[in-house]
């Protein structure tokens, strides 16, 4: 590392103030969010005060950041300290922000602004790594801020939330220091494999024997290609685990009795959460695909309920402007296929959520039609989606389905969106066989279409849509004791808040070894086990549970983990797991596992 010492600083700094221009436009549109939520419970001055305040920072950072990066040379003493003072008055209005709010001011404003400081601090935490003093002078300031608004009038639930703060700074230190070494060893990779190839083309003419040298690097070359993609994947996970409790508990807070302002409140959150773990999700699917890890997974489903669930799930915001949303699928289709639903329906729902978006009169059409028909039961089916929305230009067309490119138009630029849905939609398309193409003219529509061969079942599987919020539907009763083997406290509330209404008898195990201490020792139904723990890891302890005797016919394990593909490495096949679910999961989700372990379903699938 020490020889690409000064390549490496300022690459960092590149990195640095390239994340500050972002930072800026993110935090005038938090700002402006947090301003409008504000405007029924503090005093106008007081708002637009702090705003001027918060504005003013960022855009001192971000002027200062354009001119830095035009120099081409590493950040100075003076600027450092000047880009310090800016992040930590950043850091400081935003944990100030509780101060604005009125004495009888709603709780839920309270959790909005809570919510944004938590967002921001982690997107710090991992955005500012390259340089860990930036991230401490934003983190410390606004959870300092908080906290001195909790113990202003100290009571048990403001000492408890401030002890929450101290753990959730631990959590973004510790972040922080992840992100940096991962990027550093990233940046030492790609700064490495530069030298070698400069090196190798330089002596290429005089020494023909070094070709083969040459093929070397450039492995080295494609090796570090993929460091990024790497380091997207891995802090991903990251985030996902805190997700956990931020979903969850938003879950179990809107089966709660609210006020109307307050489940609004509720549903911006869940709103807000749901986009970002989609990002999330996004990046994932990205990683993998760059990775060649994406893998089709074949089932019989129902090409109708499918299509129905799609629909159902935009009905609301469709609903809300007038949009007609239409199906038709043709007579020659079959009512059931074989083939990889959850890529197909994801990939239908992005273009369908898209048509719904940009369309504000008319209507959005889901249409499957048969268009051919081959040997083994084969057949090939086209998909489109219609919409009668603003349509794309021409120019735009042609990058529509590039990574992290979005058209050029303002109605675009003013919707939120990374730029990934259409070129994973296009990616997975390609897995399953087919080629994503889109016609639009401006101002009258957009059509999105694409054909793929799948398989036709010896008989049709039953369906049935989901139409019903999980969050307003009593859970059924279930009669289990339940292990919950899961290190992280949050989580484990995340755990009792989406079971409270089950029914079902919880015992905690907060390590791997205390959950076969407790597994062998107690009767339990059915053990949760989180990967990631302390003293014994998840994997390690469920092996040990099974070499105890307790098989996957006596007692189910259900994995819980934030690793993606966890269900398909070795690690989960050797310890004999009946059952994998995903972090963050929501409470049907986890309900549903357990039903089947309630009906013996799990045990039965092992034996």
């Amino acid at each position: 590392m020490a020889a690409y010492k000064d390549q490496i600083r300022l690459e960092r700094d590149r990195i640095l103030l390239g994340n500050f221009i972002t930072a800026m436009r993110v935090g005038v549109a938090n700002a402006v969010v947090l301003s409008a939520v504000f405007l029924q419970y503090a005093a106008l001055w007081k708002i637009g005060l702090w705003f001027v305040l918060m504005v003013g920072a960022s855009v001192a950072r971000w002027r200062l950041s354009l001119v830095l990066l035009r120099r081409k040379e590493e950040i100075s003493t003076r600027h450092m300290r000047i880009l310090l003072v800016l992040t930590a008055l950043a850091g400081a209005g935003w944990g100030a922000s509780p101060l604005l709010l009125d004495a009888d001011a709603s709780v839920a404003a309270l959790g909005v602004s809570v919510f944004m400081i938590a967002g921001m601090t982690a997107a710090a935490g991992l955005s500012f790594a390259s340089h860990t003093s930036i991230v401490s002078a934003f983190t410390i300031p606004a959870l300092l801020a908080l906290a001195v608004y909790f113990l202003i009038n100290p009571g048990p639930e403001e000492i408890i939330m401030t002890m929450i703060l101290v753990s959730y700074y631990a959590s973004i230190r510790q972040l922080t220091l992840r992100s940096k070494q991962t990027l550093l060893r990233a940046l030492t990779n790609e700064a490495r494999t530069e030298s070698q190839k400069q090196r190798i083309e330089s002596q290429k003419k005089a020494f023909a024997a070094l070709a083969e040298n040459y093929r070397e690097a450039a492995e080295q070359a494609k090796s570090a290609d993929m460091t990024k993609s790497v380091f997207i994947a891995n802090m991903s996970h990251e985030i996902r685990t805190p997700m956990n409790g931020v979903i969850g508990m938003l879950t179990a807070l809107r089966r709660t009795s609210l006020t109307s302002d307050q489940k609004r409140f509720v549903d911006i959150a869940q709103k807000s959460a749901n986009g970002l773990l989609q990002m999330i999700n996004g990046v994932l699917d990205l990683s993998k695909i760059e990775s060649g890890k994406m893998t089709l997974s074949d089932s019989a489903f129902s090409l109708s309920d499918t299509l129905d669930v799609i629909i159902e799930s935009l009905r609301h915001d469709a609903v809300a402007k007038g949009l007609a949303l239409n199906i038709d699928i043709d007579e020659q289709a079959p009512s059931a296929v074989i083939g990889d639903e959850t890529r197909l329906r994801q990939v239908l729902f992005n273009l369908a959520g898209n048509a719904v978006k940009f369309t504000d009169a008319g209507s959005v059409d889901i249409s499957v039609k048969r268009v051919g028909t081959g040997g083994d039961g084969r057949i090939a089916l086209a998909f489109s989606v219609r919409d009668t929305g603003i349509g794309i230009a021409e120019d735009d067309i042609e990058r529509l389905f590039n990574r992290f490119e979005r058209a050029a138009s303002d109605r675009v630029r003013e919707t939120a969106g990374a730029g990934l849905g259409l070129a994973i939609a296009s990616e997975l398309v390609g897995l399953m066989g087919g080629k994503l193409k889109c016609e639009s003219v401006v101002n009258e529509g957009s059509v999105f279409s694409f054909t793929i061969v799948v398989k036709t079942p010896t008989a049709a599987p039953g369906g049935e849509t989901a139409g019903a919020d999980p969050c307003k539907v009593k859970p059924e009763r279930l009669d289990l004791k339940l292990l919950v083997a899961e290190d992280n406290a949050v989580n484990r509330q995340v755990v009792l808040a989406l079971l409270e209404q089950t029914g079902v008898r919880i015992v905690f195990a907060v390590n791997g070894r205390e959950a076969v201490e407790k597994a062998t020792s107690q009767a339990c139904d059915a053990v949760l086990m989180d990967i990631h723990m302390p003293v014994m890891g998840g994997a390690a302890a469920a092996a040990a549970i099974r070499e105890s005797g307790l098989g996957p016919d006596k007692l189910p394990i259900i994995a819980a983990t934030a690793d993606a593909d966890f269900g398909e490495t070795a690690a989960f096949r050797d310890a004999q797991m009946n059952a994998v679910i995903y972090k963050p999961f929501r409470g049907d989700e986890l309900i549903d596992v357990l039903k089947a372990v309630n009906a013996g379903r799990l045990g039965e699938d092992a034996a």
